[in-house]
């Protein structure tokens, strides 16, 4: 996660821009009044917003591919902890998509 912070002196008229990664400092640019610093900051952490989103798509999207897996012939149905470890990756995959869950019931 990206986070941009902006701070700006007023006595010597110069602006910085620390930008943090994963909560420690990555970089620290120092610029010559407020506009430029500012702009910086509001594109970095915009970008941010950004990124998150594409994490959680990517997220939700390699969560479907391992609940496939695990939903598929020969692994849901080889015991009772494989079908309750599908039916708790069908739940999470619920969550994230804000649907009902559609369990995988036990065969009689």
């Amino acid at each position: 996660m990206i986070k941009a912070e902006f701070s700006y002196n007023k006595r010597t008229h110069i602006s910085c821009v620390k930008i943090f990664y994963k909560d420690r400092l990555f970089q620290e640019c120092h610029f010559d009044g407020k506009e430029i610093a500012q702009l910086v900051t509001m594109k970095l952490n915009q970008a941010n917003i950004r990124l998150s989103d594409y994490d959680a798509e990517k997220r939700l999207k390699d969560l479907k591919n391992i609940c496939d897996i695990q939903c598929s012939e020969g692994n849901f149905d080889v015991n009772e902890y494989m079908r309750g470890m599908a039916n708790g990756l069908i739940l999470a995959v619920s969550i994230f998509e804000g649907t009902d869950p559609k369990y995988i019931e036990e065969k009689v």
